[in-house]
């Protein structure tokens, strides 16, 4: 799909118990189930998605919680980062992609020994702010790339 596509940017999205917050992956490691994918790939990866910076601010402005994560997990969340990242490197593929971790459920929050949830229609809002920084912070840097400023002394 990347190779047919060749999306600018892709946003993944998994749950994590038992989180009470919106968690942005920074890292995305060469692990699944705590065992190395593949000795000769690079360690891990860094998120690239444009305006990361700028998102804590943009959703604690709307009273969501979130926080910066370098752990996503030994499981698919990691591992389809990590191997989205290898794949648009090795062919040479530009997109941009990161991960978000959402909250159970509170109907969901029982299968997991009662842990902290959050409403789907926050966790909505949260996905639309998110989304919007980002698409934003992307159409500027493209427009950045394509009329470089000139600048006089």
């Amino acid at each position: 799909m990347l190779k047919q596509h060749k999306p600018e940017l892709c946003i993944r999205t998994g749950q994590a118990p038992p989180c009470n917050r919106i968690k942005i992956e920074m890292i995305a490691t060469n692990s699944f189930m705590r065992e190395t994918i593949d000795p000769a790939r690079p360690v891990a990866y860094w998120s690239n998605l444009p305006g990361t910076d700028g998102l804590l601010p943009a959703l604690e402005a709307r009273n969501i919680p979130a926080s910066f994560s370098s752990d996503a997990g030994q499981h698919l969340c990691n591992h389809i980062l990590y191997s989205s990242l290898y794949f648009a490197e090795k062919n040479n593929l530009y997109h941009k992609a990161g991960f978000i971790h959402i909250p159970i459920l509170p109907r969901q929050a029982h299968k997991h020994g009662d842990v902290p949830s959050m409403p789907l229609e926050i966790s909505k809002k949260a996905l639309s702010v998110i989304i919007g920084h980002v698409a934003k912070k992307h159409r500027y840097d493209k427009q950045e790339k394509s009329n470089p400023r000139t600048h006089h002394c």
